[in-house]
């Protein structure tokens, strides 16, 4: 019996080690992940079992360094700067914060520069390696790249580990060293390779040598405009015959040659070191891909056809590998290179051929490895695969809701050109309704999707449509937003429309729906937006707010959306002012249309709101915290400074002053004055109207619109003027709060 017993015993705690063996979670390795809170991304780590370990809590993040360390940044609502920190694999900062941008770590250091403080270099386990008055630059084969500014000019030089020059800062532009050379400009204007020493390299050198990085260097003859290339010593190695010329890799150089008689009309071409073409000049585009292989188009415009149209894969002597297959065709990384086809992502090898061993992503994007781990982003969402094609993490990008609310995204991909995504809800309680909801949304959302996809083939155009959610009460607001952009073009055009959907009888509401039967209101929202443009023109420290149009129409064409506190009607590029200033919202709050609102319809009753007369007008990015904290600084000041005159008693709103500043000066000297000369006043209203960052986040201009009663003594009642001040608010290091430096009228 006991010989029975003691296997079975055997075999239970084996079965238990093995299993907390496999409960133990493998933190080795931690990847780079996106969640969306709030509206925003933040990201964290996880592990390779697809759980986060490090919490999603940092705007922006890089991968963990050889030694553990990974540099994250935290973006300050404040005041619009970044924090960085290093953390370690259990997510402790180690250190940190820093009030700057630290770069991620670059041939295994990174540089934290402190302005007149100087720089430091640290090394992948954050240890402070080289400390210089200089602002350090990179590191390469042991030798660091500095730069010294003087008079807005910068010169750059090298030291040694240890900071000792070994080459004084001269140069006008300089590379890392690669093979004992550096590529650098002169004083002269000339370039030239240099060693160790600073000795430039002399063309024996270049021909015995052989090294990569000493091939001859563009150069454009003034005379014609053209293209050759040449050494250091001005001898011609390529005659200037060229439109466009690029540096030599590996005895191949990339260069642009005349194939028609207007000046547009030129193809790419590979040369090698004797100018003879290695892929003559009659494709569209060429870029080298790493591996000695280069990708092919034969349509489209240089830059823009090597990602949007098919690639094939030529090697470095000329000869085609593939056929055109390949979009968006990446840079090698070892021993593989992204590639996509018209609606998948894969890995091709250096025949040019598919990876079949290899997962093949749905959607177009990149992959590319981690270590043995597979990154994939296609269709703008973040996976990690393991070799096999087993999913390790996907990014979510549906939407969750505390009612049990779910708003899934479903896409559209027919082809390379166009991406679409569907908004498809779950969760009510009523199954009927949501059916009824879903086809609503697949009818607005994919109208014409067949003949959209086919158009975009045809006129040779991308087009990308995804969308945002939002949830108030009843009322659900759907955006979409998308892009379309001509292949060639300088740019593409974004348009955007939102759709408030009543959750309760499945409705998606027009602009008219808001208000009375005739009502007036397209006539009113007009005079409206008028207003507030007139006001926005007197604003001269913003040039962008002098370009909009001062008399647009408001039609019931025109983006709109529904704020908790205002109607919200958005202008699309081009229609109220230049490209450049892209979508141009005005916001109303429901204050000064209220008496033109239904407010026992269905639209009004479906959503929370605050019947407002006013609110600000953010002139450039500024974070809610921040604004509450601005508001309150001018409404101390609106306060105090009234009491400090009634009173005359400046200590009552020095607190709120830059010391020392000239409305500190000013406004000491007034509060004497008025209170000498028997004068009071009286706060009869105030409206901050708009606030915004100007050359800075140090200063903050505030515009507010003041209603002041004042009494003179010759006078028996208060008379009320109207003000227009601008106040410019300034970041006070001491006691780490803005405060008032200046004032003027606007």
């Amino acid at each position: 019996m006991k010989k029975i017993i003691i296997p079975i015993l055997i075999l239970i705690l084996s079965l238990s080690s093995l299993s907390l063996y496999s409960l133990k979670e493998d933190n080795s390795m931690l990847l780079p992940a996106v969640i969306e809170q709030n509206g925003s991304n933040k990201w964290g780590f996880i592990n390779l079992s697809g759980k986060f370990v490090i919490s999603p809590k940092y705007d922006t993040v890089n991968n963990f360094s050889k030694r553990g360390l990974a540099i994250v940044y935290i973006n300050n609502s404040y005041n619009n700067d970044v924090s960085s920190y290093f953390i370690n694999k259990e997510g402790e900062i180690v250190l940190g914060p820093f009030s700057f941008y630290v770069p991620d770590f670059y041939n295994g250091y990174t540089v934290l520069y402190e302005n007149e403080k100087g720089s430091k270099l640290l090394d992948e386990g954050g240890k402070v390696v080289l400390t210089s008055k200089y602002k350090l630059e990179t590191v390469s084969e042991g030798i660091v790249l500095f730069s010294e500014t003087k008079k807005d000019t910068t010169l750059y030089g090298y030291m040694d580990m240890k900071g000792n020059i070994i080459i004084a800062p001269k140069y006008t532009f300089a590379r890392d060293f690669k093979n004992g050379y550096a590529y650098v400009t002169l004083a002269t204007g000339k370039t030239a390779y240099i060693d160790t020493k600073g000795n430039v390299v002399n063309k024996s050198d270049v021909m015995s040598k052989g090294k990569d990085v000493l091939w001859p260097v563009p150069f454009m003859d003034e005379k014609t405009n053209k293209y050759g290339y040449k050494y250091y010593d001005g001898k011609i190695a390529i005659k200037p015959i060229y439109t466009e010329a690029e540096e030599f890799i590996n005895g191949i150089a990339k260069v642009r040659v005349q194939t028609g008689k207007e000046e547009y009309e030129t193809n790419p071409a590979l040369i090698d070191v004797n100018g003879k073409h290695i892929i003559k000049p009659k494709y569209s585009g060429i870029h080298y891909i790493g591996q000695g292989l280069y990708g092919v188009t034969n349509k489209g415009f240089e830059y823009a056809g090597c990602s949007n149209y098919p690639n094939a894969i030529f090697s470095s002597d000329g000869k085609q590998l593939t056929d055109f297959l390949y979009y968006n065709l990446q840079e090698f990384n070892g021993n593989y290179a992204s590639a996509c086809s018209s609606t998948q992502t894969f890995f091709i090898d250096k025949k040019g051929n598919k990876a079949v061993n290899l997962p093949t992503i749905e959607g177009i994007g990149t992959v590319e490895f981690i270590g043995d781990i597979i990154k994939a982003n296609c269709d703008y969402c973040l996976a990690y695969y393991r070799k096999d094609g087993s999913l390790i993490w996907k990014q979510s990008k549906d939407y969750t809701f505390d009612s049990g609310l779910t708003v899934k995204r479903n896409k559209y991909r027919p082809n390379y050109y166009t991406y679409m995504e569907w908004p498809e809800i779950s969760g009510l309680a009523d199954s009927a309704l949501q059916e009824k909801i879903n086809k609503k949304l697949i009818d607005t959302f994919l109208k014409d999707k067949e003949k959209i996809a086919q158009d975009n083939i045809k006129n040779e155009r991308t087009q990308d449509e995804d969308f945002k959610v939002h949830k108030n009460k009843d009322l659900l607001i759907i955006q979409a937003n998308g892009y379309i952009y001509p292949i060639g073009a300088a740019h593409g055009m974004p348009y955007t429309k939102d759709y408030p959907l009543n959750l309760k009888t499945g409705e998606i509401y027009k602009l008219k729906d808001l208000f009375k039967t005739n009502a007036k209101y397209k006539e009113r929202l007009t005079t409206i937006i008028r207003n507030q443009i007139a006001l926005n023109k007197k604003i001269t420290d913003f040039e962008y707010l002098q370009h909009v149009d001062s008399t647009p129409t408001v039609e019931d064409t025109i983006g709109f959306t529904v704020q908790k506190d205002a109607l919200v009607l958005t202008f699309a590029p081009y229609e109220v002012a230049p490209y450049a200033a892209g979508f141009v919202p005005f916001e109303i709050p429901y204050g000064q249309i209220i008496d033109i609102i239904d407010t026992k319809g269905a639209f009004w009753n479906s959503f929370d709101k605050e019947i407002k007369n006013s609110k600000i007008h953010y002139l450039s990015n500024i974070a809610v915290d921040f604004s509450a904290n601005i508001e309150n600084q001018i409404k101390a000041y609106e306060n105090k400074i009234i009491e400090a005159i009634n009173t005359n008693d400046f200590k009552k709103v020095e607190p709120v002053l830059y010391k020392d500043s000239s409305l500190y000066n000013e406004q000491k000297a007034l509060v004497k004055n008025l209170s000498k000369n028997g004068i009071k006043e009286k706060l009869v209203n105030f409206e901050i109207y708009a606030m915004g960052y100007l050359n800075n986040t140090d200063e903050v201009k505030v515009y507010v619109l003041e209603d002041i009663s004042i009494k003179y003594p010759s006078k028996k009642n208060y008379e009320t003027n109207k003000y227009s001040w601008c106040y410019t608010l300034k970041y006070d290091t001491s006691t780490k709060s803005y405060k008032l430096c200046k004032i003027s009228k606007w």
